[in-house]
């Protein structure tokens, strides 16, 4: 009840308040407590992340579709605008594990900003499209 009332109450700042997945029941207050806690929350974490996949992708789409040449794709062509500093955010595919070290390396390498190297799951549609149709890496660059 201790947790609800918490939940609930006005002892968290809005900004803390709106990260809240949810709340969980557990039997223990101890380590053991703490994974059963990891447990029943996997499912609502997952669901997070699958969210957070699917917005990344789609705003690839959208600049796509815009056709201000923002959106990009092919491994060449992502290479160079790294080097350059103009991407703000690379998404490969989870299939393609060798592209994620040697795009994470090269982002530490070659962008003085903060350029991100994110990974959508194959089993999304997202993640499904990203790998057939583009090959499985893309990126969204910050200006033309």
């Amino acid at each position: 009840m201790t947790k609800d009332e918490f939940a609930r109450g006005d002892y968290l700042n809005h900004e803390l308040r709106k990260k809240i997945v949810g709340v969980f029941d557990t039997c223990y207050t101890n380590e053991s407590g703490l994974q059963e806690l990891v447990r029943a929350a996997k499912g609502k974490i997952s669901d997070i992340e699958s969210e957070h996949q699917k917005e990344l992708f789609d705003e690839f789409l959208k600049e796509l579709a815009r056709d201000t040449g923002k959106a990009i794709y092919g491994i060449d062509t992502i290479s160079e605008s790294i080097e350059h500093g103009s991407v703000a955010i690379v998404l490969i595919s989870s299939n393609r594990n060798t592209y994620v070290d040697n795009y994470r390396d090269k982002v530490s390498r070659y962008s003085k900003t903060d350029t991100k190297v994110e990974i959508i799951a194959t089993n999304t549609e997202s993640g499904n499209i990203l790998e057939t149709a583009f090959g499985g890496i893309v990126a969204i660059k910050r200006y033309t």
